[in-house]
Order: structure tokens, then C-alpha cells, then sequence
């Protein structure tokens, strides 16, 4: 037997809990990231897989995803991640 936590929430959850204190509280905790020319990494290796509280990943364009966050402590270690992940990933050759 198998179970899995996620707290990545959909599309759908988003429209459920439109006007709630959970949504406003997540828009404050908000980070819009163009990957530009570098690979968009895999969400393990951005920290998604040890976040505190639920997150919503909105795609805004090809290489731009907004990051939402419920938990501000998950905002700032994600922030952390990216300033890692930007002096260490290589450009995507892949143009």
C-alpha cells in the first residue's frame, strides 16, 4: 500500500478557494521566475518535495512559472534555491 502527500494545489483547488484567506494569503507569498535561457529544473530539484505548506505553480509563458506559496518560510527557502540554482545550472543549448 501507497499514499502520497501533495501539496501542490491545481487549477481547480485554486477556484475552490478563490476569496478565501488562503489564496490572499499566498498571493503576498508570490515569486514570478523567467528561467530564460537556462532548463527549467525538476521541482525536486528546486525543493518543492520539502515544502512546510500547500504551493501553486502557475504557468505564465514557455519559460516563466509563477510560484505560490502558503508559507512564508517556503517562499525564502525556494528564493534560496534559485539564487543556487542560477550560479550552478548551465545554459539550455537547446534553442
Amino acid at each position: 500500500m501507497y499514499w502520497y502527500n501533495n501539496k501542490n494545489l491545481s487549477d481547480n483547488d485554486i477556484e475552490l478557494l478563490a476569496r478565501t484567506e488562503t489564496v490572499e494569503r499566498m498571493m503576498r507569498n508570490r515569486v514570478t521566475v523567467d528561467f530564460g535561457d537556462r532548463k527549467i529544473p525538476s521541482f525536486d530539484d528546486i525543493g518543492l518535495d520539502s515544502t512546510h505548506d500547500l504551493y501553486y505553480i502557475k504557468i505564465l509563458g514557455q519559460h516563466v512559472l509563477q510560484f505560490w506559496f502558503c508559507d512564508t518560510r517556503d517562499l525564502i527557502e525556494f528564493e534560496q534555491t534559485l539564487h543556487e540554482y542560477k550560479i550552478k545550472a548551465p545554459v539550455n543549448e537547446d534553442k
